[in-house]
């Protein structure tokens, strides 16, 4: 049996909150909990949550950066 997206999304909403203050880009979030970027912003939307997207991770690490240099 599959489970909802939407009823993943509003089971960790706490979770999701949290990381939304912290700064962290729904893109990131979205990949944790396993959906997609659009139904995570369509759910947070319906939901009344309020998000402002990070999408250049201002302020925080460059994820990939030392990767890309050892090739």
């Amino acid at each position: 049996m599959g489970y909802y997206k939407g009823k993943l999304i509003e089971d960790n909403l706490d979770i999701v909150k949290e990381e939304i203050s912290n700064g962290k880009p729904l893109m990131e979030i979205a990949r944790d909990l396993g959906v997609k970027y659009d139904t995570l912003k369509r759910h947070l939307k319906r939901l009344g949550v309020e998000y402002a997207t990070n999408p250049n991770r201002k302020g925080m690490p460059q994820i990939g950066r030392a990767s890309c240099r050892e090739r």
